[in-house]
Parts: structure tokens; sequence; C-alpha cells
């Protein structure tokens, strides 16, 4: 399976080799599927990781930041982006993760959390998201929630 994992997911796995996004993470490169990310997915975790509040709170050197990105890099698939259509109202950012899902062919879209009420209304996020939903969704290619 062909899988997306968004940036929020990748950052949290940096954090806690037992939590539950470090383990997500390892099952996706462990197993007979493919994670795929594109440049702004690393680019976006590296960014957030280097932020001096992040770094304090979860203890993270310069060059842990660095090996996760690195190890995230040489584990995946990276596609190019090249157009950026508005998917995603609320967080222009997110329509990159979505982008990166339909250049890459993925089978799948893990998200963590939601943001927008627009877009749960029109179904192209899980229903149930809330603005403080911390649990990890996995959505299909078709919408369809895992």
């Amino acid at each position: 399976m062909r899988v997306v994992l968004d940036s929020n997911i990748l950052v949290r796995a940096a954090w806690k080799a037992d939590g539950l996004a470090s383990r997500l993470l390892r099952r996706v490169l462990e197993g007979p599927h493919r994670l795929i990310v594109s440049p702004f997915i690393l680019g976006e975790v590296a960014r957030v990781l280097a932020y001096p509040r992040i770094q304090s709170r979860w203890g993270l050197t310069e060059e842990r930041i660095q090996r996760h990105v690195n190890r995230l890099a040489a584990a995946a698939e990276i596609v190019a982006t090249t157009s950026v259509d508005r998917v995603v109202p609320d967080d222009p950012d997110d329509d990159f993760i979505v982008q990166a899902a339909i250049a890459g062919r993925a089978d799948a879209l893990c998200i963590a959390g939601c943001t927008s009420t627009a877009s749960r209304r029109r179904g192209t996020l899980p229903a149930s998201c809330g603005p403080n939903h911390r649990r990890h969704r996995v959505v299909s290619a078709s919408g369809r929630i895992l």
C-alpha cells in the first residue's frame, strides 16, 4: 500500500520511539507498504522540529532532527508536486499533503487531527474530526476511513 503520512505525524515520530506516530511510521516502513513524501513535507518536518520550543520540550538536537529527516528521505519515495489546488480551505499547507498523495498515487493518506469544518461538511476529511481531535485516521484514496 502506498501511504502518505501528514507532517504532524512525521514530526511526532521524532519524539517518542514508542509513541503512536513512531509505531505507525515503523509499520509503514517495515511492512509491505511504501511511504510517500514530497520535498515540502520533508521541509515542513525539519522546520517544525527546529522550533526552539519543540527542541527544548522534546530534547531534540540539530543532529537528531537531521537524522530523522534523512531517514525519512532515504526510506520514502519522494514525489514532486507541481501545482497545488486549494482543497483544504482553512489550512493551505495541508493542500501540499493532499497533492503529495495525488502525485504519489497513494492508496491511503493518514492525517492527525482536522482543522476544517467546511472540508468535513464536504466529506473530504473524516466527519468525526474536531479541532482537538488527536487520533490518527487513515483515509483511502476514495475517502473511505480505514
